[in-house]
């Protein structure tokens, strides 16, 4: 047998010594190997890395994710023109309002987009309240004004005091008998018969009619006259003829 030189058997046992050492990344990792280095003086020894393994048949790819598309816009149409709302108030029969304020509910319900049923509505409110507000004010006047024609009565030297009572009868009298049913329904409406004035121009009528009586004559009536044929033919001569 022949002799093997020394450097080639250290050669071989540091290659024979040599164990690679896998380490794995799972599916479709990277295998490295490591190789320890035996030998001789100075030697060593590089273990070049592995290709990767393929990606293990059935697993589909993922897909790169496709952009979203823009919604389609329809081109706008042109608006149809409005047409304009007509607003025909009017005012009730007797109302206290005028036109003045029928314009005012006209121009509120333009600005806030009113039906006109609804501006009649407001227009109708508003003439009850003012309606409301009015009696409510005469009602008070006349309660205040009563009562100061009252006051003013009783304390009037020529009608007022104890004289007051038969004045107030006398009166009371005179419109029973001469006044028709529509004016004193207005007097009494107004309260006049509380009035010192009014009572002081009725009460010398109401005395008048008081006083009055049937004037009778005690005098005996005057002979009436003779007729023509009275005169021409006395009643003696005719009497001297018939007999």
């Amino acid at each position: 047998m022949a002799d093997v030189p020394a450097q080639t058997v250290t050669a071989t046992a540091s290659a024979q010594a040599t164990q690679p050492t896998a380490v794995a990344g799972g599916a479709g990792g990277v295998v490295n190997m490591t190789a320890t280095s035996v030998g001789g003086t100075g030697g060593q020894s590089d273990v070049k890395p592995q290709a990767q393994p393929e990606a293990p048949k059935g697993e589909a790819k993922p897909e790169a994710a496709k952009p979203a598309e823009a919604p389609k816009t329809e081109p706008s149409k042109p608006e149809a023109k409005a047409e304009e709302v007509k607003y025909d108030l009017k005012l009730a029969e007797g109302s206290l309002l005028g036109e003045a304020d029928v314009a005012s509910v006209v121009e509120f319900a333009k600005a806030n987009k009113i039906a006109p049923e609804v501006a009649s509505k407001i227009l109708e409110q508003r003439e009850q309240t003012v309606k409301a507000y009015r009696e409510a004010k005469m009602a008070e006047w006349k309660r205040v004004t009563q009562e100061q024609w009252k006051s003013e009565l009783v304390k009037d030297p020529d009608i007022g005091g104890d004289k007051l009572p038969g004045v107030l009868e006398d009166v009371k009298r005179l419109v029973d008998a001469h006044m028709g049913k529509e004016l004193r329904a207005y007097v009494e409406a107004q309260g006049y018969l509380n009035n010192k004035e009014f009572i002081k121009f009725l009460w010398p009528l109401a005395t008048a009619r008081r006083d009055d009586k049937i004037v009778t004559s005690t005098t005996s009536a005057a002979p009436a006259e003779k007729s023509r044929l009275d005169l021409m033919y006395p009643l003696s001569e005719l009497q001297q003829v018939q007999g």
